[in-house]
Order: C-alpha cells, then sequence, then structure tokens
C-alpha cells in the first residue's frame, strides 16, 4: 500500500466519477489524466473505451497495477458466444503495458485459440513475458465453479505461446474437440491405433492441442495451424525458457500439452506442477533435442490416451529430448512413454504408480535411450477379458538401450500370466520387483536383492547376479535357472506332450509392440499332438474361441504343481 501511494504522489490520478480521488480502490479502475493527447496522438471520441474514457473534455488512461480483467475487454462467461476476439484483444493489450491477466470463473468459448506472442503482425516474434491466470478449480470447472477455455476449432490450437520468457499459465481448464476417445474401452485402448476422433487436426508440426509452446517456424513448411498462418514468420530458431504451468487440466485433444513441435530449439526450463491431462493421443509432447530441463511434477492422466509422456510423434525430426517425471499417477493407459532413436536423453521416472498400463513403451523402432524407473509401482494391465474380448500384455513392456529399476515394482494386474519381456542391452534391477517370466532378448541383466514372482512361487535373490544374454533362447534359460519353475516350449511340437499346461498364440510375433496384433489364450491343456506338423490340440482355455482348434506354439509352459498360489 505504502508503494501505491507513493505513485499516487508522483503522477494525477483520476477516477472519472470521481476526479477528487485522493486514494486507491484497487477495485476499481485507475484513470490517469492525459488531456486531450497521449504520446503525441490526439484523442478522439472513437477512443474512449478499456484503454481511455473521458470525463468534461479531459481524457484518462486506464493505469494498469498487477494484472488486467478479461472481463474489460467483454469477455463474458457462459453466454454461449465467440469470446475469440475479445479474449486475443486482452492479451495483446497486457502484452504491451507488461500485466497479467485474470480469466473469469465459467466457460469461454473460443472459435480459435488465443496467440500470446510479441511483435507486430508479418515480423519476427520478440520475446514475451505475461501470465495468464484463471479462477477456481481448473480440475472441475462444473464444481468448483473455476475458468473453462473450450476450444471449438477442430484444427487448432487453445493457447499458443511463441518465444515466452518466464511466463506463468495457472488454474485454467481448457477442453478440446478430441471427444471420441470417452467411448474407448480398455479394448479400444489397446487395440486401437488411432487415437484422434471427431475429425480433428493430428498433424506431426500443428496437432489439435490444448497449450502449444513455440508453434510457429518458418522453417516447418509441411504442417502449419491454418487459421494462425500469418505468424509463421521466424527467422531464428530460438524459443521460449523458464515456462510455469501450474494446475491446469486439459482434456480432448491429440497432444494435450505439447511443447517445441515445430523444431525450434530451446523450449528448455519448462515446468508442469499439479497438471491433469485426459482423453488424448499424447498427454505430455517434446519436440526438440534442447527441450532441456522439461521438468514435471505430480502429474495425472486417467484414462483414454495412448501415450502419456512422448518425445517422438510430434516433432520435427523425432530426435526430442524426454521430460523428467517426478511424481505421476495414471491408470488405463496404453505406453507410459514412447522416445526417439537419439542417444544421450535420459529418461527418468521417479516416485509414481501406473494401474493397468498396457506397456511402459521406449523406443519403438529400435533399443536406444536409456531409462531410470525409481521408485515406482508398476501395475501392468494383465491378460483379462472385456465383452468376450482377450486384452493381453505385449511381450516387450519396454525397449531401450539400457534400464534401471530401483525400488521398483513392475507385476501383472490381471490374470492369466505369460512371457513377457524386456529388449534391452543392459538391464540392473536393484532393490526392486519384477514379474515372471521376464525375458531379456539380448545384453546381460543384473540383479541386486531382487523378488522375482510368479504364478504359484516366490523366488527371493539374494547378493548381486550377473546373467550375459546373446539370444532369446540364452534369456530364458537364465530365466528357467534362475525360477526353476518355468520351461520353454518351441515350435517344435516334439518337445510337447499331451497333459502339458500351455498358453497359445494363433500368430507369431516379432515385432516389439506387437502391431500384427497377434491373439494370446491361457490355461489350456494339450490333449493331442501332431509332431509332423508342429501342431496341437488344446481344451480347456480361457477364450470359448479357442477350444479344439489348432495353433502353433510359441510361449512358455508351467508345470503341472501344488503349491499354494502366491
Amino acid at each position: 500500500m505504502k508503494h501505491l501511494f507513493q505513485v499516487a504522489a508522483t503522477i494525477l490520478l483520476f477516477s472519472p466519477a470521481a476526479q477528487s480521488q485522493t486514494e486507491i480502490n484497487l477495485e476499481k479502475p485507475v484513470w490517469q489524466l492525459v488531456s486531450t493527447a497521449d504520446h503525441g496522438r490526439k484523442l478522439t471520441t472513437e477512443d474512449v473505451g478499456v484503454l481511455y474514457t473521458k470525463s468534461g473534455n479531459n481524457y484518462y488512461r486506464r493505469v494498469f497495477y498487477g494484472r488486467a480483467e478479461a472481463s474489460w475487454w467483454g469477455v463474458i462467461v457462459n453466454d454461449g458466444k465467440d469470446d475469440y476476439p475479445a479474449l486475443q484483444k486482452a492479451v495483446n493489450e497486457c502484452i504491451k503495458q507488461g500485466v497479467s491477466l485474470n480469466l473469469p470463473k465459467g466457460e469461454i468459448e473460443l472459435s480459435e485459440g488465443i496467440v500470446i506472442r510479441n511483435g507486430p503482425e508479418g515480423k519476427p516474434s520478440e520475446y514475451v513475458t505475461m501470465d495468464l491466470y484463471g479462477d477456481g478449480n481448473a480440475f472441475d470447472p462444473n464444481i468448483g465453479g473455476g475458468t473453462k477455455l473450450k476450444l471449438l476449432d477442430k484444427t487448432g490450437a487453445a493457447i499458443y505461446l511463441q518465444k515466452g520468457k518466464g511466463c506463468t499459465i495457472s488454474d485454467i481448464k481448457i477442453e478440446g474437440q478430441n471427444t471420441g476417445l470417452f467411448n474407448f474401452s480398455i479394448w479400444d485402448m489397446v487395440n486401437t491405433k488411432s487415437f484422434t476422433t471427431n475429425g480433428v487436426a493430428d498433424n506431426a508440426n500443428a496437432p489439435h492441442a490444448g497449450i502449444v509452446i513455440d508453434p510457429f517456424y518458418t522453417a516447418t513448411t509441411r504442417f502449419r495451424y491454418p487459421k494462425k498462418l500469418k505468424y509463421y514468420t521466424e527467422i531464428s530458431n530460438s524459443g521460449s525458457t523458464s515456462i510455469k504451468i501450474n494446475n491446469v487440466y486439459i482434456s480432448s485433444f491429440v497432444a494435450n500439452f505439447c511443447i517445441s513441435p515445430a523444431g525450434l530449439q530451446n523450449g528448455e526450463n519448462i515446468f508442469l506442477t499439479n497438471c491433469w491431462s485426459d482423453h488424448s493421443n499424447v498427454a505430455v509432447s517434446t519436440g526438440s533435442s534442447q527441450n532441456r530441463q522439461v521438468r514435471i511434477e505430480n502429474f495425472t492422466c486417467w484414462g483414454q490416451t495412448q501415450t502419456v509422456f512422448d518425445s517422438y510423434s510430434y516433432t520435427s525430426g523425432g530426435s526430442a529430448c524426454p521430460p523428467i517425471v517426478n511424481g505421476f499417477n495414471i491408470a488405463q493407459v496404453k505406453y507410459l512413454c514412447r522416445v526417439g532413436a537419439w542417444f544421450g536423453n535420459a529418461s527418468n521416472f521417479m516416485n509414481g504408480f501406473a494401474e493397468e498400463i498396457y506397456s511402459l513403451g521406449g523406443c519403438f523402432e529400435q533399443r536406444s535411450n536409456t531409462f531410470y524407473i525409481t521408485n515406482c509401482l508398476i501395475y501392468l494391465m494383465g491378460s483379462q477379458l472385456e465383452k468376450d474380448k482377450l486384452i493381453r500384455n505385449p511381450r516387450q513392456v519396454l525397449q531401450c538401450d539400457d534400464a534401471v529399476f530401483d525400488k521398483t515394482l513392475i507385476a501383472l494386474y490381471g490374470k492369466p500370466i505369460y512371457q513377457i519381456g524386456l529388449s534391452v542391452n543392459d538391464v540392473l534391477v536393484d532393490k526392486g520387483e519384477i514379474p515372471a517370466p521376464f525375458i531379456v532378448t539380448a545384453g546381460r541383466v543384473r540383479y541386486n536383492f531382487v523378488t522375482v514372482r510368479s504364478k504359484g512361487y516366490k523366488i527371493d535373490q539374494g547378493g548381486v547376479q550377473s546373467e550375459n544374454i546373446a539370444s532369446e533362447a540364452k534369456a530364458i534359460q537364465a530365466v528357467n535357472e534362475r525360477e526353476n519353475s518355468w520351461s520353454f516350449i518351441s515350435e517344435s511340437a516334439n518337445k510337447i506332450k499331451a497333459g502339458d499346461f500351455v498358453t497359445l498364440t494363433n500368430e507369431r510375433s516379432r515385432g516389439a509392440f506387437e502391431y500384427s496384433n497377434p491373439q494370446f489364450y491361457s490355461g489350456g491343456t494339450v490333449v493331442k499332438v501332431n509332431t509332423a506338423t508342429g501342431e496341437v490340440v488344446v481344451q480347456g482355455l480361457a477364450s470359448e474361441m479357442a477350444k479344439g482348434e489348432k495353433y502353433s506354439i510359441y510361449t512358455t509352459r508351467l508345470p503341472q504343481r501344488n503349491d499354494k498360489a502366491y
């Protein structure tokens, strides 16, 4: 308050309603007398509005303190009308004045997204600092009375931030048009390749997005946001730094939080704190090799999402730096992450919980990247039935170059249990747990006080063990020797005999993530064996479709034992 009175002493402040006002009331607009001209420009009645007002023969300019209100420019919530023109004007003026902008409680409809950018149209962007604040509970405005931005444009983003420096976006719910995901079942999430619905744009450099950072890059010509073409004027590749996104909930976009999709450098020191994402192809996307120190704290993602953290899909070259994730709670998503084949960008996931996740993901194209998974509890989806359809885990839980599991449990959420594995060169499991049978296709696996779980068994491994694995067969042998419970059945039928308890697949797939989509069945007993053709007849499978049918064997089998199930 002392500072405000000092300001009042140096400039004459007036309210049009009471020109003799001597004390500043922060609840009402504050005005400065500028007579009939301002900055050398003569004012007219056409200037009267948000920035200027008139009393008698004098004009007054609005004085900004701290935050401006979007309602000053005519943003009206819950009226079913387009607020884009008014809100964009508010943003533009706040950038000029160097002040933050408050959004009112309620739903704000946008025919197209707002652009936070500094500089004239047709010219390269200058750096911009502006904060955008919602009001109330961002996670459920219907209950908490918070601010919601509803984007009606299927080809664009709700908020575009170009070359931001020290900007904050906080306490806002943002809703897009990728609404068909609401109807996705777990079966759809596992077996459907496309997570884009309702005709939304799924372009590598310009996806339908909630918040997109540094989207306008002139060198990127293949995909651009069609309603924002006038902003593609950048001649340098510098981008944003030190952006804070706090308490923001984004739903129903292709990429909910999207960083550097156009290939601009920087996009570094980006902080997402206490944010929530649902119903998207990608929850958080990074798109540049310079996306250093993208830090995500306490992130929530519940359902209808293909990939939570993606550093491959929305880039200009597939070599983005992945985020550092500390604290996450996710459920019923397909992949934890997807990364590109770029060496030197380790993936870090700490202090997280995942439930009914299909796979950790990794690098889909080849084994590359390094993963550190620390103090996490991860329950894989597990084989289960949904509407008479069998949902099963992939053969590879994680594909990467090196992996370190520290104080981490990976377990199967459903039944039956069958052979799963990591496709990595080197694995270290330190004071953690993994399900068994667990396969490492090549390289070395090291255990340090690791607990291995399987149906009917619990084996505690003490001390440090190192196993050099050169092939999948040796990997399976190593698992067998370590656990002394599972045995491998090759495709050769002469190794199978009647009475064996087996799991079957009707299609062999070497792909890390089973794009050929083979069908697995479990819980069957071999009735007949044809050693000439390599086929068997199995009965008692969990799926009615497979009873009595013939399938080639490519799996493990669990010998019949009377041990109590673990």
